[in-house]
């Protein structure tokens, strides 16, 4: 029976995925990961805090990965490919998190010459750069623990980010989210800072090498650069789907489920970056 390009596309990283749970030393793949991501994130939290929640770092995504594939996109085409999503973020978000991207001057918007009407845009080499590091916070823990790739010359930015959004193009023009493949994975990762906050969970868990770890709130917020206050809503809402236990604003105790879910999270992340930087 034939499937189709969407279901080939999910069977290749939930395979993926399924071999980075099960054969690699994922905890250490996640420490690495985590000592990048920290020192990247902390350089400008208070933009990355609000990018790091999944509607929003799709939306970025799907800008890049339009833009790789089909260079004359108009910003019309763009924000008309996103709202045809099937849970879109409102039009003012949207053009919120445009604006953003301009300001910052992590995108660049200009008339058609053959069509004064349309806007045209592209990535500048100020966020090409964040986002070549971004990618290799999750590239270069499985590399250093696969040597066999280590030994592949390292790929500039203006190369690497091309090259990964044009078969990350496959993912988004599929239709094909995290959320969807992994539903639980939203109670964090729709928040903001919800990557950061499972992180320091998960990376607390290895560390004091217990499932019941101290860790207080307030240090969650100052590493996710959020306030105690949507920390505390968080992890109640975590509570209460079953995730975990909190003890006095002092103790945590992850349960099984939550540590599953983040390895499948993680591992599903990394299959997706893994299939974006294969050669065609």
């Amino acid at each position: 029976m034939k499937i189709s390009e969407r279901e080939r596309i999910i069977l290749i990283l939930t395979q993926q995925a399924r071999k980075i749970t099960h054969t690699t030393n994922i905890n250490e793949l996640i420490m690495i990961h985590e000592m990048m991501l920290n020192a990247f994130y902390s350089k400008k939290p208070l933009f990355y805090k609000i990018i790091f929640k999944y509607s929003r770092f799709s939306c970025v995504a799907n800008i890049c990965s339009i833009y790789y594939s089909t260079p004359q996109a108009t910003l019309k085409n763009v924000k008309d490919f996103i709202h045809s999503q099937k849970k879109p973020i409102s039009i003012n978000t949207l053009n919120s998190l445009l604006i953003q991207l301009r300001v910052s001057g992590r995108l660049e918007v200009f008339r058609n010459e053959n069509n004064r009407r349309e806007s045209l845009y592209r990535p500048s080499l100020k966020v090409i750069e964040e986002i070549h590091e971004l990618i290799l916070t999750m590239l270069k823990p499985y590399q250093i623990l696969h040597r066999e790739a280590c030994s592949q010359p390292q790929i500039r930015a203006e190369e690497m980010v091309p090259l990964f959004f044009s078969r990350y193009s496959h993912i988004v023009c599929n239709h094909i989210t995290v959320t969807d493949l992994l539903p639980e994975s939203a109670l964090f990762i729709e928040k903001d800072a919800g990557h950061m906050i499972m992180l320091i969970l998960y990376k607390e868990y290895i560390q004091q090498n217990s499932t019941r770890i101290m860790l207080s709130h307030k240090k969650i917020a100052a590493y996710s650069y959020v306030s105690r206050t949507h920390v505390c809503s968080l992890l109640k809402e975590a509570q209460a789907a079953g995730l975990i236990s909190l003890e006095n604003n002092l103790f945590i105790e992850l349960s099984e489920n939550f540590i599953k879910l983040f390895q499948e999270y993680f591992s599903l992340y990394l299959a997706q970056v893994l299939y974006c930087v294969e050669k065609e």
